[in-house]
């Protein structure tokens, strides 16, 4: 047992030091507690590999649907998750001007009845549409004029009728919308982005919740990001109203991971850039398991403690090593910041 421990002291001490000096570290894991236990990584060269990947491992098969997101920003996409689960469809990404070619070939693959494009031209350009036509004859785009109408058509095409429920999260970001994509597919609901810090609920927003008629409605993310009065306005839609919030990105997507209640199994993606946790979020969905976003070299106490809470015995990486490291998963934050 003693020599176990220093063996821990001098693991976080090699990880420290690395850290410190821009360098790889070559001793990561500190303790195994649970949620350690990698089950693999779902990896490409690059993000639109990475998308590729977990496309093939969710869908051995052909889908009815392809959804194609922008992998160079994130504003139109935040909401595509759930969307993309509730369809039974593959996420995938693309450059602006061009289709990559291990896109393309896994739309052939999958041999989709429609392929809808996420985002205006700015987001996905002409050249991408022509792309996609040459694959799949049936191409639409779901767009508005900026990432909030993107959002409330996602959800419009997608639930014509009414929605169980609903989630709120804002714009400015991406780190809790996509944490709250997961929950949103398990709960059957959209989440729709607001700009959060306004004098209530726009009315574009709170037209939709009331067609949508949800029995409850969750705001994902601390006041800073969604105001209360934000908030208030959601309470006059919905029976039920709560948020669900931590001090951070990465406290927030553990919180929002802990409503599954158990989960023996989770994907976790970096919270430091958006394309893996994008996709991460349809895939997380589809497979009704949780998403937790962490640090590309650790993650901190509020995950652990959820994965904890949760029994998590193993998790999956989603993305390469640039992206988050091997053993970020057995490694406190609190051992290399200071």
């Amino acid at each position: 047992m003693k020599s176990t421990r220093h063996a821990q002291i001098g693991a976080a001490i090699a990880v420290t030091a690395a850290l410190a000096l821009g360098a790889p570290a070559t001793a990561e894991t500190v303790s195994a507690p649970p949620g350690g236990n990698v089950e693999g990584r779902l990896a490409g060269a690059d993000r639109f590999g990475t998308a590729v990947a977990a496309s093939q491992h969710a869908h051995p098969g052909t889908v009815p649907v392809v959804y194609l997101a922008s992998g160079v920003d994130f504003p139109d996409a935040l909401s595509a998750g759930p969307i993309v689960a509730k369809e039974g469809g593959s996420l995938l990404l693309t450059g602006r001007n061009e289709l990559p070619a291990e896109v393309g070939a896994e739309i052939q693959r999958l041999q989709p009845g429609r392929v809808v494009l996420v985002g205006g031209t700015a987001a996905i350009g002409d050249r991408v549409e022509n792309a996609a036509r040459a694959l799949v004859a049936d191409v639409v785009r779901v767009a508005g004029a900026n990432r909030y109408e993107t959002s409330r058509a996602l959800a419009e095409a997608a639930f014509p009728e009414t929605a169980p429920a609903v989630f709120i999260a804002t714009g400015r970001g991406y780190a809790d919308a996509l944490s709250a994509g997961a929950a949103a597919a398990k709960a059957g609901a959209p989440v729709l982005l607001v700009e959060g810090n306004t004098a209530g609920l726009d009315a574009a927003s709170t037209a939709l919740v009331e067609r949508l008629a949800p029995s409850s409605i969750t705001v994902v993310g601390g006041t800073a990001v969604v105001s209360d009065r934000v908030l208030r306005g959601a309470e006059k839609l919905a029976g039920t109203v709560t948020r669900i919030a931590g001090d951070d990105r990465f406290a927030t997507s553990a919180a929002i991971a802990s409503t599954w209640g158990t989960a023996p199994r989770a994907y976790v993606a970096s919270g430091e850039n958006f394309p893996d946790a994008l996709v991460g979020s349809a895939l997380a969905g589809a497979e009704g398991v949780p998403l937790f976003v962490i640090r590309k070299w650790c993650q901190y106490d509020s995950t652990f403690d959820s994965q904890g809470s949760l029994g998590t015995a193993s998790v999956t990486l989603l993305g390469g090593p640039e992206s988050i490291k091997d053993g970020s998963t057995t490694l406190n934050c609190a051992n290399i910041h200071s």
